[in-house]
């Protein structure tokens, strides 16, 4: 008899490992090659630049203050 296995995955762990593997400048050719298939050839990526902070902008609102 043949065994089935399901794998759940919370949102939490899908996000960690997004960020893990697209996430570092190290993996950039990766992000642009999962992006440029995503969108099917209706538009082509050929550079992108990765900000040190996931909320642009933030820090600047409370410094303003």
């Amino acid at each position: 008899m043949k065994e089935t296995f399901v794998i759940s995955w919370n949102p939490f762990k899908k996000k960690f490992l997004f960020k893990r593997i697209f996430g570092m400048e190290a993996n950039k050719d990766l992000l642009l090659a999962f992006l440029n298939v995503l969108f099917r050839g209706r538009k082509q990526i050929e550079d992108l630049h990765y900000n040190k902070n996931e909320h642009v902008g933030v820090a600047d609102r409370y410094l303003s203050m």
